[in-house]
């Protein structure tokens, strides 16, 4: 603790004896000139850093602007993928029923066959009836 009192002496006891040595109107004078500068300095560097903001924040606005236009570029596409979903359920829809009518039409020539087959058996039927007769005739 009493180290750091020493030091806070010291550095005080520092301060004021450079004080002492700018109490002349010429290093006054020189100082505030210094700190004039360093002010002006501050407030160009403060502008540039503001132009900075001023540029980046036209350039957000662009880029805000160009993402609007891809969203509703995106929008339009998604109507349209919409659509298309919608006439490719409507297409579904319909081979569903056609599947259904080629479906319907096997079952007929299925039984159109059977009775092809029922036809072509009377027929042998008939065709052996008609040899046995022929050759009795004969």
């Amino acid at each position: 603790m009493i180290e750091n009192a020493c030091r806070t002496h010291s550095r005080t006891s520092t301060a004021t004896r450079r004080l002492a040595r700018m109490t002349s109107p010429a290093d006054i004078e020189r100082k505030v000139r210094q700190l004039d500068n360093d002010v002006h300095s501050i407030y160009e560097f403060l502008t540039t850093i503001s132009e900075t903001q001023g540029r980046h924040g036209n350039r957000l606005d662009e880029i805000d602007q160009k993402i609007e236009g891809v969203d509703q570029k995106v929008t339009g596409l998604e109507q349209r993928f919409d659509g298309l979903e919608q006439r490719f359920d409507g297409l579904e829809h319909r081979f569903d029923g056609l599947e259904q009518k080629v479906a319907g039409h096997d079952r007929r020539f299925d039984g159109v066959d059977q009775r092809f087959d029922g036809v072509d058996r009377k027929l042998d039927q008939i065709i052996g009836l008609l040899d046995v007769g022929n050759k009795a005739v004969d």
